[in-house]
């Protein structure tokens, strides 16, 4: 098995009705990838043992978790729930049903985490019902009888871990980036920077008239051969008083906004080779500003602009990016 994988155990401790669990821990779960592998390269460890140093995958996993807002009450503590984060898999003891293990059994699970659930098997016909169908459910009768059979769980999890891995360094272009905002992405400084083309689809070009166009200007006038593309809804277009009610806006004054964006944005470019702006009348499906080989994707929303909202960049080779907005792009501005 490859090295570097952690696994936390989710356990009862002491003796509770006839099982001893600290034995079944140290003498059973523990040894349990070393008998797999011959090799401790498989770091199991508990709540009161010493935690295995974390690579930085798992300080990232901690990282991640605790930049989200927290609007729910701390049923665990925070370094429970560190470890289960942080942990590449987790084996959960269910013997006895302890109300703890129950518990981070359930957060495990809001993980998404691989556990492997571990129960005596005279137990099996207790199991509570929400826990009925587990996927890596292993059964054993004795301590030695775990001992010598967990290690094919666990290799069935790293087995599991390093597709995964595998997976994501196959889709390594395909990864979405998230902005909270469009002013987080800073494009007006990606736009002054763009080395082969601008391409930009939009239902309005007041954003890109107040913060954009003087970037685009600038890095047409300092290389030539740059293709500036811009689509813009025409101010005609009969989507656009939708739009306009959407937006909480007066009609006539939205249509004028439009209108005096795309005035000023031609007047910027018409003096810079490989720079031109179209018009389209059609039903305003797609917003997004590409800068090379990035598209940054906008989406629209009731009562709120564009701009206000999320925004995700993703790379222009990523599958099925061509036909969900580059052909989209090009059959619009062929037509417009």
């Amino acid at each position: 098995m490859e090295s570097g994988y952690i696994g936390y155990v989710s356990t009862p401790y002491g003796e509770k009705n006839g099982t001893d669990f600290s034995r079944l821990y140290k003498e059973a779960i523990f040894p349990a990838p070393t008998v797999a592998t011959g090799e401790t390269n498989i770091r199991l460890f508990r709540e009161d043992s010493q935690r295995p140093s974390w690579e930085q995958r798992h300080l990232s996993r901690i990282e991640q978790f605790r930049g989200r807002a927290q609007t729910h009450e701390w049923q665990l503590r925070q370094s429970i729930q560190d470890n289960i984060i942080a942990s590449d898999f987790i084996i959960a003891v269910l013997t006895d049903f302890n109300p703890n293990v129950m518990l981070e059994v359930g957060f495990a699970q809001a993980q998404k985490k691989i556990i492997i659930y571990l129960l005596v098997k005279n137990q099996f016909d207790n199991m509570p019902s929400n826990l009925a169908n587990l996927k890596r459910l292993h059964l054993y009768k004795t301590p030695d009888n775990l001992k010598l059979n967990l290690y094919n769980r666990i290799q069935e999890a790293v087995d599991d871990l390093k597709r995964q891995k595998e997976d994501l360094l196959n889709i390594g272009k395909d990864q979405v980036d998230y902005y909270r905002d469009r002013d987080a992405v800073h494009l007006a400084d990606k736009f002054l920077h763009a080395n082969k083309l601008v391409h930009i689809i939009t239902t309005n070009l007041t954003t890109v008239s107040a913060n954009y166009i003087d970037q685009i200007a600038e890095a047409a006038k300092n290389n030539s051969s740059l293709e500036v593309k811009i689509l813009t809804s025409d101010p005609d277009n009969l989507f656009i008083d939708p739009r306009a009610d959407q937006l909480l806006e007066d009609k006539k004054g939205y249509r004028m906004e439009l209108q005096g964006s795309l005035e000023s944005i031609k007047a910027k470019l018409k003096k810079y080779k490989n720079c031109e702006v179209r018009t389209y009348k059609d039903f305003p499906v797609q917003l997004w500003h590409r800068i090379d080989d990035k598209i940054y994707v906008g989406q629209s929303s009731l009562v709120r602009r564009t701009r206000h909202n999320v925004v995700f960049g993703v790379s222009v080779d990523t599958p099925n990016i061509k036909e969900t907005y580059l052909d989209h792009f090009d059959h619009l501005w062929t037509s417009a």
